[in-house]
């Protein structure tokens, strides 16, 4: 009689007990969520932005007039994997875009990761006030398989970042349907 009733009891339990977690979640969130201050009185957000580029094109601008929008503290990051094309980067970057500052972090291993979570850190160190926003340009096609070509890059950044609550991760796309079709 009881041969197949012991499967549904322990059943029971771990649902019972997997559901007692998941209202204790809901609870402590509420609690953390409570908000005891005057909003009048609290200082507004200062942004450091780093825009990620890789080249100057259509969709660095696009990145680059987004980043404005933003904040007048905006750089935009280079990571350098190739140190002999660096030079001729940063002669077009400055007759393009000579209002924003270029931060070049070498990456003698070709890690994008490294550099820029370094860089991050030492922003944070030096101003512990602000908040950090990375915007990562991204193309985006009206072709499903282009995506799988593309913005893999953007996704093990974001990845990377999600741990950081003080740093705010933007993807800015850029439409490349109308000129590609």
């Amino acid at each position: 009689m009881l041969d197949g009733a012991w499967f549904i009891i322990v059943l029971i339990a771990i649902l019972m007990f997997i559901f007692s977690k998941i209202e204790r979640h809901y609870r402590d969130l509420a609690r953390a969520l409570v908000f005891d201050k005057n909003p009048q009185n609290l200082a507004p957000i200062k942004n450091h932005v780093l825009v990620l580029v890789q080249g100057v094109h259509a969709g660095t601008v696009n990145s680059v007039r987004y980043a404005e929008s933003l904040s007048l503290n905006c750089q935009a990051v280079y990571i350098e994997i190739e140190p002999e094309k660096t030079p001729a980067f940063r002669k077009q970057w400055l007759d393009i875009f000579p209002q924003v500052e270029l931060v070049v972090l070498p990456s003698p291993y070709r890690s994008l990761l490294q550099p820029l979570l370094a860089f991050i850190n030492e922003i944070e160190r030096e101003h512990p006030d602000e908040m950090v926003t990375v915007i990562i340009g991204e193309f985006a096609s009206d072709k499903w398989w282009h995506t799988l070509l593309h913005g893999n890059t953007g996704l093990l950044l974001k990845v990377a970042l999600l741990s950081r609550p003080e740093v705010v991760v933007s993807n800015v796309r850029y439409s490349v349907a109308a000129k590609h079709s």
